[in-house]
């Protein structure tokens, strides 16, 4: 029930004035587009290139030295 919603949100919220019936929605369009974003992932991309503990650990595991969970 709404009134135990106690922390609405704009999409849970409901505005009296405004009445859907009587909107002309003629030709209205929406359109969201998007992605997610892992820049974070990029920059350990680079740090790890260059890392040469990291080159270690990835040269270790092409020759199958690693045991799991690696």
């Amino acid at each position: 029930p709404a009134h135990l919603n106690t922390v609405a949100d704009a999409l849970s919220r409901h505005d009296a004035d405004h009445d859907t019936d009587t909107v002309d929605t003629a030709g209205a369009v929406m359109c969201i587009r998007s992605r997610p974003s892992f820049a974070f992932i990029d920059d350990i991309r680079r740090a790890t290139a260059s890392s040469t503990d990291a080159q270690h650990l990835h040269q270790r595991l092409e020759a199958g030295d690693l045991e799991e969970p690696w």
